[in-house]
């Protein structure tokens, strides 16, 4: 409600939070008024007053406990310390806050890109799957390998002999052995029969190729030996002249 009659230049301004601003201007006359309308206008404006202080100040509320039987304003100013405050909104027209939020919009989108790659390296998308065991190579001779039957003579030296086969495949080096051979005889690292045979009679023998796991590829044959011939038994006397029957003559 005017009070004071006359005519004002009035300013229309509008103000952002870093100060900017932009105005109106225009013009206000205030007329006398006649007695009575001053007494209602008196009147209404004691009541606005009046009710605008029973609105600014109006009577205390009891304050609800809380469940620990703790007073209403404690748990209000626990909340009031909890909220936050809201953003300050960033003027269109400073060039430096347009080229603040543009480097924020762009580490967002580096972040959401980066993410898919972590999840992946989470669940091991990127694991090579592990290789297969490499299986078990055993050693084997050829298919026509085979070894002839040998015959030596007891207390003979042995002599003459060839290698015997050599077995291929198998993990690593391969050894070789000979199983169940008669006494005196051994298997040289050349792969070849040696030694003197010492007691007659044949023999099943093994031959053993194993490689550095333990497995192995075998071949028998019969070793025979055989016992010298027997001497000649000593030739009868001869019989004296005359005598048919091989009696001496008498003296």
């Amino acid at each position: 409600t005017p009070t004071t009659e006359g005519s004002a230049t009035v300013t229309y301004r509008a103000t952002d939070e870093d100060g900017d601003t932009a105005e109106l201007s225009f013009q206000i006359t205030i007329t006398p008024a006649p007695a009575q309308q001053q007494e209602e206008s008196a009147q209404a404006e004691e009541q606005t007053e009046d009710g605008g202080d029973q609105a600014e100040n109006p009577p205390p509320e009891p304050e609800p406990a809380d469940e620990n039987g703790d007073e209403g304003d404690e748990g209000d100013e626990a909340d009031s310390g909890q909220s936050e405050e809201p953003a300050e909104p960033q003027d269109p027209a400073d060039p430096l806050a347009s080229e603040q939020q543009a480097s924020d919009e762009q580490e967002e989108e580096e972040e959401e890109q980066a993410e898919p790659a972590s999840g992946e390296e989470e669940t091991g998308g990127d694991e090579q799957p592990a290789e297969p065991a490499a299986e078990d190579a055993q050693p084997a001779f050829a298919a026509d390998a085979a070894i002839a039957d040998r015959s030596y003579a007891q207390d003979a030296e042995i002599s003459g002999e060839t290698a015997l086969p050599e077995a291929q495949g198998g993990d690593g080096a391969i050894s070789y052995s000979l199983h169940d051979a008669p006494d005196g005889i051994t298997l040289s690292s050349a792969r070849v029969l040696q030694g003197t045979p010492t007691t007659a009679g044949a023999a099943t023998v093994t031959y053993r190729a194993a490689d550095e796991d333990g497995d192995t590829a075998e071949l028998t044959f019969t070793i025979t030996v055989t016992a010298p011939p027997a001497p000649d038994p000593d030739p009868a006397p001869n019989p004296a002249p005359g005598d048919s029957e091989g009696t001496p003559p008498e003296e």
